[in-house]
């Protein structure tokens, strides 16, 4: 997740690689458990930073990029994020209902 929300590496730029992160969301990750297959990941926010994210497609994009990285370990079946504590900080700025 740190390595994430660095943003693409030079190469990864020129191959191609893209999305919502950069250097400006390096740093912004506080806390992952995992409990009974889920992660819960909380972030300090970074809303303002990216705030276009929270457009539908953009929403899609930035799920799917936190998605697969969590999810990417055998042990994480889904993720739960949060900005500072809060579920719904996170979900409402991506127009999402806030996960239980």
């Amino acid at each position: 997740m740190r390595a994430l929300l660095k943003g693409p590496t030079a190469a990864e730029q020129r191959a191609g690689y893209g999305g919502w992160f950069s250097t400006r969301t390096a740093g912004k990750l506080r806390s992952v458990r995992i409990n009974a297959g889920t992660a819960f990941i909380d972030f300090a926010d970074f809303s303002r930073i990216i705030p276009n994210a929270s457009s539908s497609c953009g929403s899609s994009l930035l799920l799917a990029q936190l998605n697969r990285t969590a999810t990417q370990f055998p042990t994480v079946r889904r993720a739960i994020y949060s900005f500072n504590g809060s579920r719904r900080a996170f979900y409402e700025w991506l127009q999402y209902s806030t996960p239980q």
